[in-house]
């Protein structure tokens, strides 16, 4: 062999290791800004204070029950009950968490953080795996990684960032580990049964962590099983060539299996799930019964209904909240645009269009395209048939990663299609041109997603929830905190968020109340529940349309413990009180048109007690009065409620 052309051979033989090595060292470079993106954000949006979200909450007082040894049990009611609505599989999370000594709010909210770390990495190489381009994998992970939604998730106690990790790995594993290179080798035949036995345990788990987690089950399924389909019809093509025909039934077989693997992945935890639930018996599906529901405690039941729904949602989703999750401008979003007649604008449906042709053009040019389609597709659908009133960016918080990815992949593959018109150009030119692209798109992108992180970041500075702003709420919390440290651990409390109690009264039972109900109705529930005291706050709107009048009516069933702020009437706004509630205080006797009169008796607040006649609501007649001990005071006549003599 000649030395110039084994110095060739040589070249050649060595340039894939050192593009391989160039490769490897682009990608360290590549996460290594979005760990640092990440951190720098993460710590600047994190939160340190309970969040005021109610689900939340839940799920912290279900993780604590479980590492209690209590069993997936509610535990903020006054009555503690097997729980049902919640699945079980990120309380279990907390759990382990709690058993592991990281107890406190604030090491979960940072679990939390860690999760969505570790789902930027492994969406790296996802997308990657998709694209085939490093560059549209990076600027998705790093805008992910920038994205206020999905920073905020990962500091309260909720269990999308679970999701979205459990997720990924699916993903990854579906994508490096395709059912055709599964067992070729005998000697990683361990290896491809640990791959398998992690995809069907994540499957599964995803159903337990969000039962909106069904639509990655359906999208995984309806994936393998198009994969099968699309095998067996190869198989029957080529039927004929005996040197081909084994690997397709081969691959066919292969594929045949993981989507069954799939299939069982999801009824074990479901039936499991639903067998328990009926133990208990619980019978109708929490979710099943929202997705019915309608405005106005109303219910879907005819075509006209989900024609409206269908119309204010798609109006909503297609025009306003899939484009503003990617690009996050401001948007002007009314839940009922068939009720105000404010449907989006013809310049908001034409950058709907657009984007959501963008993102299928983006989905189309990627590998394994139908995956992300199927996914993204299907939890669509689902969103656009849920109640208007929920709508917005926070369920479609685990697919806005690969909405991103969709919008930057969309975007290179449209260069490069553009540039397919010229010949003879240099491929260079593309790639250049492709940078260039997506450097614009990040310019314009990049202050948006930093003035969006602004009301995150300036709550993240409040150290405490009494130095907000919102009186209201302030108010509420002083409230809750001044019954931790002034009432019994055995009060059974009443309040308009038993949630919020629970957390800032130290884990005291309390429970809510019929939002519209009249005075004896709500009389007879304090009576029913066992009340022991109630909380009636001006945060919402409920306590002093119902309790209020209810005080009202009956001052002698209730004293006042604490009055928290005071009125105002520039503002409109009303003092907090926390109130002790007896129903054997008062009047217990006849009654003429509603006012005391005849013979009875009443129980006074300081524990004294009145037996005797009245007229016009006073004691009037002979009447004794005892004191706490039941000894007598006085015993003699009484004249408008004073007592005149023997």
């Amino acid at each position: 062999m000649k030395p110039n052309q084994q110095k060739i051979n040589e070249k050649k033989n060595s340039s894939p290791k050192k593009n391989f090595t160039l490769l490897k060292y682009i990608s360290i470079l590549y996460l290594t800004i979005i760990s640092i993106a990440f951190f720098v954000n993460y710590n600047q949006t994190f939160d340190e204070k309970i969040d005021l979200n109610g689900d939340n909450i839940h799920y912290y007082s279900l993780g604590k029950a479980l590492s209690e040894g209590k069993g997936f049990t509610s535990v903020m009611g006054l009555k503690e009950s097997p729980h049902t609505h919640f699945p079980p599989g990120y309380p279990c999370f907390i759990a382990l968490l709690m058993k592991c000594g990281f107890n406190s709010v604030h090491s979960i909210k940072v679990a939390n953080g860690f999760l969505l770390f570790f789902s930027l990495i492994l969406l790296y190489f996802i997308l990657f795996q998709l694209s085939r381009n490093r560059l549209v994998a990076f600027a998705t992970a790093f805008f992910t990684a920038l994205h206020p939604q999905l920073l905020r998730f990962s500091c309260i106690m909720m269990s999308e960032m679970l999701f979205i990790l459990l997720a990924c790995l699916v993903l990854l594993i579906i994508l490096r580990y395709p059912p055709e290179k599964l067992f070729e080798n005998k000697k990683k035949r361990w290896r491809d049964m640990l791959i398998l036995c992690s995809l069907v345990i994540c499957l599964g788990y995803i159903y337990l962590v969000r039962v909106m987690g069904l639509t990655f089950i359906l999208a995984v399924i309806a994936y393998f099983g198009i994969c099968t389909v699309q095998k067996l019809f190869l198989l029957c093509k080529n039927r004929k060539k005996q040197d081909i025909v084994k690997q397709y039934k081969i691959a066919f077989f292969k594929y045949g299996f993981v989507m069954l693997l799939c299939i069982i992945s999801f009824i074990i935890p479901k039936t499991g799930w639903d067998i328990r639930n009926k133990s208990i018996g619980k019978t109708n599906d929490a979710y099943t019964s929202a997705y019915l529901a309608k405005k106005n405690n109303g219910k879907m039941e005819t075509m006209a209904d989900w024609k409206e729904r269908l119309k204010n949602n798609s109006s909503n989703y297609l025009a306003k909240y899939v484009p503003s999750s990617v690009l996050l401008y401001n948007v002007d979003v009314d839940h009922y645009p068939s009720e105000t007649g404010k449907y989006p604008s013809t310049k908001e449906w034409l950058i709907g269009v657009l984007f959501l042709a963008l993102l299928l053009f983006g989905a189309a040019k990627s590998q394994n395209w139908l995956l992300l389609f199927f996914y993204t597709g299907i939890t669509l659908l689902v969103l656009l048939g849920w109640q208007e009133q929920y709508g917005g960016h926070r369920y479609m918080t685990p697919i806005i990663p690969f909405l991103i990815f969709l919008f930057f992949n969309g975007i290179t593959n449209l260069t490069t299609l553009v540039f397919r018109i010229f010949k003879n150009i240099n491929p260079f030119i593309p790639k250049i041109v492709q940078i260039f692209v997506l450097f614009i798109c990040a310019y314009f992108m990049y202050p948006n997603y930093m003035k969006a992180q602004d009301e995150f970041r300036q709550t993240a500075k409040i150290k405490s929830w009494e130095k907000h702003s919102d009186l209201r709420m302030v108010n509420y919390i002083i409230a809750c905190k001044f019954c931790k440290d002034n009432i019994p651990d055995s009060a059974r409390v009443i309040t308009r968020k038993p949630e919020l109690f629970y957390m800032f009264s130290g884990y005291k039972k309390s429970t809510s109340f019929p939002w519209f109900a009249e005075p004896d109705t709500i009389i007879a529930f304090l009576k029913k529940q066992q009340a022991t005291h109630l909380i009636i706050d001006d945060w919402f709107r409920h306590a002093s349309i119902t309790l209020v009048p209810t005080v009202q009516k009956y001052p002698e069933k209730f004293k006042v413990l604490q009055m928290i702020g005071k009125v105002d009437t520039v503002e409109k706004q009303n003092p907090t009180y926390v109130l002790e509630f007896n129903d054997e205080w008062g009047y217990h006797g006849e009654r003429i048109d509603g006012k005391k009169t005849g013979e009875g008796y009443e129980f006074l607040q300081d524990g004294r007690k009145y037996v005797g006649n009245y007229a016009n609501d006073l004691p009037n007649g002979f009447g004794t009065l005892y004191d706490a001990q039941g000894n007598v005071i006085v015993q003699g006549k009484w004249r408008n409620g004073m007592f005149v003599g023997k």
